[in-house]
């Protein structure tokens, strides 16, 4: 599914649409009864006081481990994926505000708005991970590790042959940079 960018037809902000031109924020506030991502995250999270937050921090630039022998909580699981959700956003505002406007890969002109009236991220699509955080999660929030990229280079850089694109010897390079600096930690 390749989404341009044009006018939503519920919000009316140019942003990324799918077929029915519907932006992801109005399809997600469709799902959930009118309301955005942070509302949905707070009212599922349950805080009963603030200290409670200030317990759960993860660090920047360090793999988020899960207790083995602890059986969390739902309530715990949302926090703790709020705090994630808080430091990505912290990142990809970092690289909003750090790099041109446009699409490494095609020069393809890309939001120069990073967040809607309601305050949520527009276009989140346009940060793409060079090294997945799944396969390292202790480069998830590394600016070298990111690349602003148009949805079809990012899904190129995905799931295609990243080979043929341009940024390809670029990326082998920070990739190699950033294992350097690990290694040279550890040391």
């Amino acid at each position: 599914m390749q989404q341009k960018i044009e006018r939503c037809q519920q919000c009316s902000l140019s942003k990324p649409v799918n077929s029915r031109y519907i932006c992801p924020d109005c399809v997600f506030k469709n799902n959930h009864n009118g309301k955005n991502q942070s509302e949905v995250y707070n009212e599922r999270s349950n805080l009963k006081s603030a200290s409670k937050a200030d317990k759960l921090y993860i660090p920047k630039n360090k793999p988020v481990k899960r207790p083995k022998n602890k059986v969390k909580s739902n309530n715990d699981k949302l926090e703790r994926r709020k705090l994630i959700i808080e430091e990505d956003e912290k990142l990809y505002e970092y690289i909003f505000n750090s790099r041109e406007h446009r699409c490494e890969e095609c020069g393809t002109q890309l939001p120069d708005q990073f967040r809607d009236n309601e305050g949520n991220i527009i276009y989140r699509t346009q940060y793409s991970h060079i090294i997945s955080k799944g396969s390292a999660p202790e480069f998830r929030y590394n600016p070298k590790n990111m690349n602003r990229l148009c949805f079809k280079c990012h899904q190129m850089w995905e799931f295609g042959d990243r080979s043929k694109m341009k940024i390809y010897c670029g990326n082998r390079i920070l990739i190699q940079q950033m294992y350097d600096e690990k290694n040279k930690v550890k040391i």
